[in-house]
């Protein structure tokens, strides 16, 4: 006789029980049960970026051992697992799987979703992005599986000028110049002649460097091209880039702005020599 779980409701459960005789068949019925796992789901992010966050408490009043937690996309979209260290692609709870009772892990998931899927979601129509699936086992060896439903959120509606940073430096010093390149697209139905209005914000701790009002070439319906921006670092500290304004010419000199193109962390240079003075001194 075998069992699996089903989650239906927040506290409900569907069990389905096998009973092996002459001739096999399923009996599937409710029962009011105390849930093993709670999980909750939350989104972050916009257009085609979405963060999902998933929260797993074991809810039994012994610890249990979490054998697969699995994301599941929906068709046409693909993930990044950011529950796992770059450096040795190991997970970040370490090898053990071991969940104590009433403890809560957090999981994060970066779903990208691609414009054709953007231009085929109606306007405030929620977008089924996938769904999760979580097998575990009990200290005696029992398993048991969870498979949530199909997680919906909504997606905003696709921008006709988009801007995504391809190369950034995360850290730079004080008083640097550096290069950030930039991705443009155009998702109208029209082709764009853009010029470059650099903003240099008085107080920025990050500045462009360079002049403004570059005009770009002929950029063509649902094509993309690179733009290459430099930018100097005037105040030490986590700090957002400059705004960037690109203005369509064949458009009414149509104005696209973009004040959240990213931060960098700009490192003050005497800190930054104390740090290495000290590294050396502790290896030697």
């Amino acid at each position: 006789m075998g069992w699996n779980w089903f989650r239906e409701r927040s506290s409900n459960f569907v069990f389905v029980c096998s009973e092996n005789y002459c001739i096999c068949y399923d009996t599937p019925f409710l029962a009011q049960v105390s849930k093993p796992l709670d999980v909750k789901t939350r989104f972050a992010g916009d257009r085609g970026n979405v963060l999902l966050e998933v929260q797993i408490q074991n809810a039994m009043p012994h610890s249990m051992h979490l054998d697969v937690v699995n994301f599941d996309p929906a068709a046409g979209l693909s993930y990044i697992n950011c529950n796992t260290m770059s450096s040795c692609d190991r997970p970040v709870f370490g090898d053990d799987g071991t969940l104590a009772p009433k403890a809560i892990r957090q999981y994060v998931y970066s779903i990208s979703v691609p414009a054709s899927v953007q231009a085929s979601i109606p306007p405030g129509k929620p977008k089924t992005v996938g769904k999760m699936d979580i097998v575990w086992r009990t200290k005696l060896g029992e398993r048991g599986r969870i498979q949530t439903g199909q997680l919906k959120t909504t997606i905003p509606p696709l921008l006709e000028l988009a801007l995504t940073v391809l190369k950034c430096p995360g850290t730079v010093h004080m008083e640097q110049t550096f290069s950030v390149i930039c991705l443009a697209t155009n998702n109208s139905g029209h082709s764009m002649r853009l010029k470059m209005v650099l903003d240099r914000v008085a107080g920025g701790g990050v500045v462009w460097s360079g002049v403004s009002g570059k005009i770009l070439n002929e950029l063509a319906s649902k094509q993309s091209t690179q733009i290459t921006l430099m930018a100097l670092s005037v105040l030490p500290g986590l700090q957002s880039l400059a705004p960037l304004c690109l203005v369509d010419m064949q458009d009414n000199q149509r104005r696209y702005n973009f004040s959240d193109i990213g931060q960098v962390f700009v490192e003050h240079v005497q800190a930054a020599s104390v740090n290495r003075t000290h590294e050396q001194s502790a290896l030697s």
